[in-house]
């Protein structure tokens, strides 16, 4: 197995500590997942779809190591009111489509949002949490983003 690929389970496997539904992540094939989609020449994970799949716990900065994402939808779980990551966003640089709604962040939107220029669509609704604009500023912010709908 390339080491880029094994580099990936092991971030996935990490990540997988935190899902309470396990019985959706059996094995060590991350490919085989529910809700993961990888590559099929490269091996590489290209979709996380982890909407409403329990995950708890604090953010974890394994998931800025899945390079390759080109889709993440981490909707709706529990990520105990955590702020947001101040940095590792900005290398996901192939997402076309983010979704953070719901999962608990609070705090200041990241710059490293700003550096997704491919993201067709982008979801940080965020429900009751407390979220500020101030640095960047929502302008600053999406600035770059040209490609949203």
């Amino acid at each position: 197995m390339p080491v880029a690929i094994l580099t990936k389970n092991v971030d996935l496997l990490e990540l997988k500590r935190r899902f309470s539904s396990s019985n959706r992540t059996n094995g060590t094939d991350c490919c085989r997942w529910e809700g993961v989609s990888c590559d099929p020449f490269s091996g590489n994970v290209t979709s996380l779809d982890r909407r409403n799949f329990n995950i708890i716990g604090s953010r974890s900065s394994t998931l800025f190591n899945l390079t390759s994402l080109r889709y993440l939808h981490l909707a709706s779980n529990d990520l105990n009111i955590t702020p947001f990551p101040a940095s590792g966003f900005e290398g996901l640089t192939s997402l076309t489509y983010l979704n953070l709604s719901h999962v608990g962040f609070y705090g200041q939107i990241p710059i490293g949002i700003a550096h997704l220029t491919n993201l067709v669509s982008l979801d940080i609704s965020l429900g009751w949490s407390s979220v500020e604009l101030h640095n960047p500023s929502l302008q600053i912010l999406i600035g770059n983003l040209t490609l949203l709908t």
